[in-house]
């Protein structure tokens, strides 16, 4: 959308795009990524002297009939709820940290994580297209500290907080910016946005 002219490299071919133009690659033969094959390709794109560095991924997500597939096979998850946390600095996690997670969880055949019950951090989509999980993305929407100092877990007091309008604006805007964000990342099947 900026006026910056940059190049765009996939597959081999390289391509000049000027500020509000875009480009479209053909790429012949494509792997499809799957959690057991994550086959990428590199895309590079240079602007300034800066270079960005992005894997991209294709695969189709479908449910045909009731069944949930992805690249035409059926699948069945083999799957963790994971928060970013760990034993020593709570919340403050690192990239060693989510690389030892999916040692663990590729070690004991996790095929799938859900972010429960929020986005984590941009270089865990990445890992996860590397290493070949699946995830279902999962926007920060929670009520729980709201409604549990108030009176617990009361079904009532979760409606109220729900349905009387005053969060619909925070919610929406958490929704929006995660699939914004994630919205290429190829090992996003599933979104979790309400």
């Amino acid at each position: 959308y900026g006026e910056e002219s940059f190049l765009v490299t996939l597959n081999g071919t390289t391509a000049a795009v000027g500020g509000g133009e875009s480009v479209t690659f053909t790429v012949e033969n494509v792997k499809p990524w799957s959690a057991e094959n994550p086959t990428l390709y590199e895309c590079n794109i240079v602007c300034n002297g800066e270079l960005i560095v992005k894997r991209i991924g294709f695969r189709r997500v479908e449910i045909d009939n009731g069944v949930f597939k992805i690249n035409g096979k059926k699948v069945k998850f083999h799957g963790v709820n994971r928060h970013e946390s760990n034993p020593y600095t709570g919340a403050t996690v690192t990239l060693e940290d989510t690389v030892t997670d999916f040692d663990l969880m590729k070690w004991a055949n996790v095929d799938a994580i859900r972010t429960s019950h929020y986005p984590d951090m941009p270089e865990f989509y990445e890992l996860c297209d590397v290493y070949g999980f699946y995830v279902m993305d999962e926007a920060d929407v929670e009520a729980h500290g709201a409604v549990s100092c108030e009176t617990g877990y009361k079904l009532e007091v979760w409606q109220k907080y729900a349905n009387n309008g005053t969060f619909d604006d925070g919610v929406y805007d958490r929704e929006v910016n995660l699939y914004e964000r994630d919205k290429n990342a190829t090992c996003v099947v599933i979104w979790s946005l309400g």
